[in-house]
Parts: C-alpha cells; sequence; structure tokens
C-alpha cells in the first residue's frame, strides 16, 4: 500500500511541475509577443538632431519627417459618337485617381506656422481622365 501511495504522489509533482512550466512559457510567449507588437506599431525615422550655437547656450533642436498623401481627382473628357443615338452614353476609358506625396520636415516645439517645412512635392502616380463617348445620332437619321 504504501509504494502505491509513493506511485502518485510522484506522479502529481511530474504533473504540477509540467503545469508550472506550461504557464510560465506560456507568460513568456505574451510577453514577447506584446513587445513585438508595441514595437512595430511606434516605430518612425530617428530624428535628426542639429545644434545651434548660442552666445553661451547650445540649444538642440530634433525634427523629424512626416510624408503626408493626398488624391488627385481626375477629369472627365466626352467625346461625341455619331454612331449611337442622343442620350446615350458610354464610358471608354474608367477614371482613376493620382496620388500626391508630400514629405514635410517637422520640429517639434516650433512657433505656429513654423514647424512644418515642406521638402518635397511630388505627383506619385498621375491621375487618369475618365472618356465617355455620346451619341450624336437623331432617331429619324438613316443608318
Amino acid at each position: 500500500m504504501q509504494t502505491n501511495r509513493n506511485y502518485y504522489q510522484q506522479k502529481s509533482s511530474k504533473k504540477r511541475w509540467f503545469i508550472i512550466a506550461f504557464i510560465v512559457l506560456l507568460f513568456v510567449a505574451i510577453i514577447i509577443f506584446v513587445v513585438w507588437l508595441f514595437s512595430r506599431y511606434t516605430r518612425s525615422d530617428p530624428p535628426s538632431i542639429t545644434s545651434v550655437k548660442g552666445a553661451s547656450t547650445q540649444i538642440e533642436v530634433k525634427k523629424n519627417t512626416v510624408i503626408e498623401t493626398e488624391m488627385i481627382p481626375f477629369g472627365v473628357k466626352t467625346v461625341d459618337d455619331a454612331t449611337k443615338y442622343v442620350g446615350s452614353s458610354t464610358v471608354i476609358t474608367p477614371g482613376a485617381y493620382g496620388v500626391r506625396t508630400m514629405t514635410y520636415e517637422v520640429t517639434p516645439g516650433a512657433a505656429p506656422g513654423q514647424e512644418k517645412k515642406l521638402i518635397s512635392d511630388e505627383v506619385t502616380t498621375a491621375p487618369v481622365d475618365k472618356v465617355v463617348s455620346i451619341g450624336t445620332k437623331k432617331s429619324g437619321d438613316p443608318e
């Protein structure tokens, strides 16, 4: 009877250690995941540091680079089509928005209106105009 009891106590002790090890590993995995996730969404370009020397003081100004994009609307062009009846229209080329990319140098703590300085402004993707065919044929006109 005594050996049977020791056997179950040893088995229970091993089971307890396994559960403790599993919980510790799970906790470490969660911490690693949270650190990875936090670093992924808070990462930015390292600030460049410029020095301004005054009479007896030295001021360091940290600057960051910010990139903004905006959509450029497309235009609509119409083309007369004598083979289609008046009132009918067909889209020949669908329009596509363009993309404009602007890069700014941002200085935190600067005076209002001076915190953003435009570095570059370029059209990344040009807009494509929408082309529409408009019918000019009257219903009584011969073919």
